[in-house]
């Protein structure tokens, strides 16, 4: 399969979470050749993946996609090494089309509906080959994430485009596939498969949970009223919503785990509030101390404006944490009466009040985790999910192309 990408965090960190996932699918799927974006600044070279953890540079494997593969490897990301992000379309056209001229492949999919997708479609199109394009966000369906700017806008349309024409479409959610059937691609071509949570966090989750959250302890744990988030601190996560309600809610304390463009203004709204004593801002962690966070949270929060997935609220969930999420995208799939509550977005008065019912009720928060731990170890399984998008790839180039 030839993978068209818009991040080159996989060569950045090549021992990290986004290259054990792709090693997971090539396993799976006999084998993935990705070209990613990568600024010419990143100075990536090419990489490949064997069977065994970790990649290494593979100096045979030049910067258009020529050269010797060995067939021991089955992953291997090529950087596109753009001067702009504007030219990225055409050097993922130029890379990925010396590729498919050389090798066959059954199968295209893109990362994103936007500039990763017309570069696929267009490779699909020259080289009769199927294209499925992945839909990891509501880029035709969210009136508050489309109206939000011009670019947006001009997002959304190019997205409308490129579903309208994909021989499949991989969608996160199922508000994200209902999107893409509302536009006119058949129900068979359209399956709902999301991003699999990090293997080595599910399984710390699985086996760790019950003990590092005193669940048979006698008597149980005092609550410690610790509100989390984590993700992006932008304004899609709606970060200054949670720090209004932790600041009528007597006693809690929150804790903002992540780094984004937003940082700034929520610290001064703590200071402004008069919580910046309650408020701890920790910037971005490895996924280890991120299941501390879990852990030690009495309740979990994301109040999203608009959300494709929500993998957060999964991740959440093995950890034995409660959530109080948002009726937006995919939240709506992971988070129910059994293992958290839903608000309504840019609600913080609802947002404080459904926090408070899980800091003042230390009972119903162990039972409601206990609950979302159960169902979450089942659902979020991070090999059944990895099987799910394969088994959706085989699918569709099994369909073949549309015209």
């Amino acid at each position: 399969m030839l993978l068209i990408s818009v991040g080159d965090e996989i060569l950045r960190h090549p021992e990290g979470a986004v290259a054990e996932r792709l090693r997971s699918y090539a396993r799976r799927a006999g084998s993935i050749t990705q070209v990613t974006y990568s600024p010419a600044a990143h100075r990536c070279q090419a990489m490949c993946w064997g069977d065994e953890p970790g990649g290494r540079p593979h100096p045979g494997l030049l910067p258009d996609g020529e050269g010797a593969r060995p067939c021991s490897d089955r992953l291997w990301s090529i950087p596109t090494r753009s001067g702009t992000r504007v030219m990225y379309v055409a050097d993922a056209i130029r890379i990925g089309h010396s590729i498919l001229r050389r090798d066959r492949f059954d199968l295209i999919e893109t990362q994103d509906p936007v500039m990763a997708g017309v570069a696929g479609l267009i490779l699909g199109r020259m080289h009769r080959v199927p294209v499925v394009i992945g839909c990891h966000h509501e880029y035709t369906t969210s009136k508050a994430w489309i109206t939000e700017s011009l670019r947006n806008r001009v997002e959304s349309s190019i997205a409308r485009g490129t579903i309208t024409r994909a021989d499949g479409v991989r969608a996160v959610s199922r508000r994200v596939a209902e999107g893409a059937r509302e536009l006119g691609v058949a129900s068979e071509r359209v399956g709902v498969a999301s991003v699999p949570i990090d293997a080595r966090m599910y399984a710390r989750g699985r086996d760790e949970t019950p003990a590092r959250r005193g669940w048979s302890e006698s008597p149980a744990r005092e609550s410690s009223r610790r509100v989390l988030f984590a993700g992006r601190v932008e304004r899609q996560k709606d970060v200054p919503a949670i720090i209004r309600a932790v600041a009528g809610i007597s006693g809690a304390r929150l804790d903002v785990v992540g780094a984004g463009s937003q940082l700034r203004a929520c610290r001064a709204l703590a200071e402004s509030l008069g919580v910046s004593d309650r408020v701890a801002f920790h910037g971005a962690v490895v996924p280890a101390d991120l299941s501390d966070f879990y852990w030690t949270c009495d309740v979990f929060t994301t109040p999203s404006l608009y959300e494709g997935y929500g993998r957060v609220f999964a991740e959440a969930a093995i950890h034995g944490a409660p959530s109080v999420g948002t009726r937006v995208g995919g939240i709506v799939d992971i988070v129910d009466d059994s293992n958290g509550v839903l608000v309504a977005p840019g609600d913080p008065d609802a947002l404080r009040v459904s926090l408070r019912s899980f800091l003042d009720d230390p009972a119903r928060a162990t039972a409601v985790g206990q609950n979302a731990w159960r169902r979450g170890i089942e659902r979020f399984n991070p090999e059944s999910d990895v099987e799910r998008i394969v088994t959706f790839w085989s699918h569709i180039a099994t369909l073949g192309c549309r015209t």
